[in-house]
């Protein structure tokens, strides 16, 4: 089998003719007479609604379509061996800073440094998904999903789930819940001072 890497485009123009035209680095822009513009994204989520009439299903236009990022898509598939160690690093620092020094994680990264396995089998780690589970996933995320997923497996963006990038976001979707606001600081009680002349003060 050869696979023609030309046949892996997403993106060309066809004229009248059917002929293609392929942009490059240096021209973007169609020649003259190129007026059809074709683009094939093998990641993007299509949602298509129909409505059952008498005769069968119709299909509603338009379609919804939304885009991923196919990194983010190959780590939660097949993560690289780099990707795997940042994901097992940061689970490992996420469990150091909810546990008492001298137990848990912080007794258990002594012994993964000095190579015990079985250590590391008890770091929950995340989840491999499918391909197809994986655009779904990373498709349906909000921003703050998308850069919680992207720091949990390992990759060079995205920020820590609950940190302080991930509170302050005000997206939201059906994979998180919206962060509470907080609640208002508590009124002072007012204090009560005695003047000079004997009478008590109030300044609430």
């Amino acid at each position: 089998m050869h696979i023609d890497p030309q046949s892996l485009i997403t993106l060309w123009f066809e004229n009248a003719a059917g002929e293609r035209w392929l942009p490059t680095a240096d021209r973007t822009d169609p020649p003259a007479g190129f007026t059809r513009m074709l683009h094939e994204s093998p990641l993007v989520l299509h949602r298509e609604t129909s409505t059952q009439a008498a005769d069968g299903w119709r299909s509603d236009a338009p379609l919804l379509s939304k885009g991923c990022h196919p990194d983010l898509v190959l780590a939660m598939c097949r993560p690289s061996i780099q990707e795997a160690n940042h994901a097992l690093r940061r689970a490992l620092m996420r469990r150091r800073l909810s546990e008492p020094a001298g137990h848990g994680v912080r007794a258990m990264a002594e012994r993964i440094a000095q190579g015990t396995q079985a250590s590391i089998s008890r770091v929950e780690l995340p989840p491999r998904y499918t391909l197809e589970q994986a655009i779904l996933i990373a498709a349906r995320s909000c921003e703050r999903c998308v850069n919680a997923l992207a720091h949990a497996y390992g990759l060079l963006w995205g920020y820590p789930e609950h940190g302080p990038e991930w509170k302050a976001s005000i997206a939201s979707c059906a994979f998180c819940a919206p962060v509470a606001p907080l609640p208002p600081d508590p009124k002072p009680e007012p204090m009560i001072s005695v003047g000079r002349d004997g009478q008590e003060h109030s300044n609430g």
